[in-house]
């Protein structure tokens, strides 16, 4: 079979596209076709190849952390941030504004100190 982008004439890359376009089809039904018939007459069929994702291609990561490891838990109780998380010591917080802030900034500012 000859590449379709070497024919030159439109025309003809049309038909002989649509020739092998119609071709791809019969074939699938035919194999549709006999494999019907297998099942039918209860033998195997060939099973269908796996397609090739980014999920079932990717290696195993080796840093990926397992639930429940000791270690990770013993670092997440010593962490400098845990007392924050888990609510036991309220974070500081520092609001800043431009230098001239506008009214609405202002009210906003006040709002966020009041709560």
């Amino acid at each position: 079979m000859t590449e379709l982008s070497k024919i030159k004439n439109k025309i003809k890359r049309n038909e002989v596209y649509h020739r092998r376009k119609d071709e791809k089809k019969k074939e699938k039904r035919e194999r549709r076709k006999r494999n019907a018939e297998a099942i039918a007459l209860g033998e195997m069929i060939p099973e269908k190849k796996i397609q090739r994702t980014l999920e079932n291609t990717r290696e195993k990561e080796e840093t990926t952390v397992v639930p429940n490891d000791a270690e990770i838990e013993a670092d997440q109780i010593e962490d400098e941030f845990s007392k924050f998380f888990s609510n036991e010591k309220q974070p500081k917080i520092m609001i800043t504004t431009s230098p001239k802030p506008s009214k609405s900034v202002k009210r906003f500012i006040a709002d966020l100190m009041l709560t």
